[in-house]
Parts: C-alpha cells; sequence; structure tokens
C-alpha cells in the first residue's frame, strides 16, 4: 500500500487492511475459533492451579496467565475484524452487483430506445415500396431487407450478427439461402453457405418456420443444440425468427451475439416486430390474391391441392421470392 494512502488511513481502516485478511484467512479454515476455545480452557486451567503454602501465585503462572490473557485479547480482535471484513466485503459486493445492474438497465434503456428508433427507419424504407412498381419496387425490397438485419444488429449492439435468408423450395427439400448479411462492432464473419433440409433434416430451423414468430427462443450457449458446436462459433446466444405471414412463409430472419445477455425480452420483441412488417411488405409486393392462394397451398392437406386453383403470378408478384436474405 502506497505510503501516502498508509499516513491517511484511521485505526479500523489500517487494522481491517492488514489484519483483517490473515483474520478473515484463520476464520474460515477455523483455526481462530478453535484457538480461542484452546486459551480459554488454558486460562481456565491456570486459574485452577494449585497455590503455594503463602497463598501467592508461582512467577511462571503469573507470567503463563498474562500471556494467555493477552492472546485471548488478540484472538477476539482478531475474531471482530473478520466479521468486520466479511460485513465490509458483503457491502462491497452489493454495491458492486448494483452499479453492474444499473449498467445494464441503462444500456437495456438505451438499446430499447434504438430498437424503437431503428424500426421507424425501417417502416419508412418499407413504405417506399408502395409507390414504386416494376425493377424501381424490385430494388426498394432489396432496400428494405438489407434494412432489415442493420436495423437488427442495431438493436443488439456490439458483437451481434443479422441475416435474413430466402426461403425457396417446399415439402422436404426447402433451402434457406442467399444470405444477406449485417454485423456490429467486433464481428466480421458472413457465411454464405446456404441451409439445405435434404443435407441436414435434424435442424431445429425447419421446424421453427412452421411455428408462430412468437414461438423462437433465444438460445444460449449453455444449452445444446443439435448439429451446433458452440466452442467453433464467435456467438454465444442466437434466435431464429420465421418471416412469415400466417401458413406464408418467406424466409428466416436469423440474429445471433457474442454476448450472452445482449438478446433480452425487450430485443426479441423488436426483433419480431421487424420481421413481420418485412413479411407484410411482401405480402404486399405479392398480391392479396396470390398470397392467400400460397398460403391454402401450404396449409390444404396434399390430397386436396390437386383443387386449388394455380393462379399465374403478374410480374411484380415474383419480387417476394427473389432469393435475397
Amino acid at each position: 500500500m502506497p505510503k501516502e494512502i498508509a499516513s491517511r488511513l484511521t485505526l479500523r481502516e489500517w487494522l481491517l487492511a492488514y489484519l483483517g485478511p490473515l483474520a478473515q484467512w484463520l476464520k474460515q479454515r477455523w483455526v481462530l475459533p478453535i484457538a480461542t476455545f484452546a486459551v480459554a480452557i488454558a486460562v481456565g486451567t491456570a486459574a485452577l492451579w494449585p497455590k503455594e503454602d503463602g497463598g501467592a501465585a508461582p512467577g511462571w503462572l503469573i507470567v503463563t496467565t498474562w500471556t494467555l490473557g493477552s492472546v485471548t485479547a488478540l484472538l477476539v480482535l482478531l475474531d471482530k475484524l473478520a466479521d468486520e471484513l466479511d460485513r465490509t466485503t458483503a457491502e462491497q459486493i452489493e454495491a458492486d452487483l448494483k452499479i453492474r445492474t444499473d449498467k445494464i438497465l441503462r444500456a437495456a434503456e438505451e438499446s430499447a430506445r434504438n430498437s424503437v428508433s431503428d424500426l421507424n427507419s425501417l417502416i419508412e424504407t418499407a413504405h417506399e415500396v408502395a409507390f414504386l412498381d416494376g425493377a424501381a419496387r424490385t430494388n426498394q425490397m432489396s432496400n428494405v431487407r438489407k434494412a432489415l438485419v442493420q436495423a437488427a444488429v442495431n438493436a443488439i449492439g456490439p458483437g451481434s450478427r443479422a441475416t435474413y435468408y430466402s426461403l425457396t423450395g417446399n415439402g422436404n427439400a426447402r433451402r434457406l439461402e442467399q444470405p444477406l448479411h449485417a454485423v456490429g462492432y467486433g464481428r466480421d464473419d458472413r457465411p454464405y453457405r446456404p441451409f439445405l433440409e435434404e443435407e441436414d433434416p435434424q435442424l431445429s430451423l425447419w421446424s421453427s418456420l412452421e411455428r408462430s414468430d412468437t414461438e423462437c427462443r433465444v438460445i444460449r450457449d449453455d444449452e445444446e443444440v443439435e448439429g451446433l458446436d458452440w466452442s467453433r462459433k464467435s456467438y454465444t446466444a442466437f434466435v431464429n425468427i420465421p418471416v412469415k405471414a400466417r401458413g406464408l412463409v418467406f424466409g428466416m430472419l436469423s440474429v445471433n451475439s457474442a454476448h450472452r445477455q445482449a438478446i433480452a425480452a425487450p430485443q426479441r420483441a423488436v426483433l419480431i416486430g421487424m420481421a413481420r412488417l418485412l413479411a407484410l411488405v411482401e405480402v404486399m409486393v405479392l398480391g392479396s390474391r396470390t398470397a392467400a392462394s400460397r398460403d391454402a397451398e401450404m396449409s390444404a392437406p396434399s390430397d386436396t391441392l390437386k383443387g386449388i386453383e394455380q393462379i399465374e403470378l403478374q410480374g411484380t408478384s415474383q419480387e417476394g421470392s427473389d432469393g435475397t436474405r
């Protein structure tokens, strides 16, 4: 400890700083209570020791008694120091925990504000689609998907990556391909390998496409996932959200983070809202009649599919499955 600091310590602070750790160590290992008990027995034995004929205690007994009394006082002092250090440590831990909790809450509030702002920006980008046609609409749909993944990354923060996969194929030959990525600070990984149901039918993402988007769960690295080796990944938490309207699935928004607690309940809710917005725009571009027909095809039993009327897609209706993420 620096001399200028030590010179300003009170006696209590000095004792805690220099003797507290030793006292705590002795008490935790039962050395202090055992020694106190043993000294107490020794003091009692000394007090009961037979006196000399004149009634005076032998000199060695007086010295022993004084020594044992001093040792007892020292042991009591050490015990008090250990208790005080335990209390001080507990208070410090509580204070540190409060500071960390406050930081987490402030970060969550900031993230929530950013999420709402990013969602509004995404909505503004999506609005433009309604006023465009042809190639201009196709280009704007690409911009909406790019804005989606960027807004998702901003909602989670540093160490995150968001990817939009377009769904193609049907039956057991579905493909999630042509990934569109956005990465946060500290991440530069952009995998481009598609997911093929024929190759990896055991992956949970296929079943997640069939469920409601509200059923998506944040998966963290303390949970075992089929086909996933956490030790080889640069993230410790992820969530997969289907981009769908009714039973019509357009793709999947996959978001992961290097920080286990970064994707909390508020962020998950915002990500679901972003995925729903993209699905709404996809349906608008596809056309309500075509979307309803496709929804009926995907939800109808296989033996009734032949009876469903096939509606020819118009030029603008094909933009909903253009393969981008």
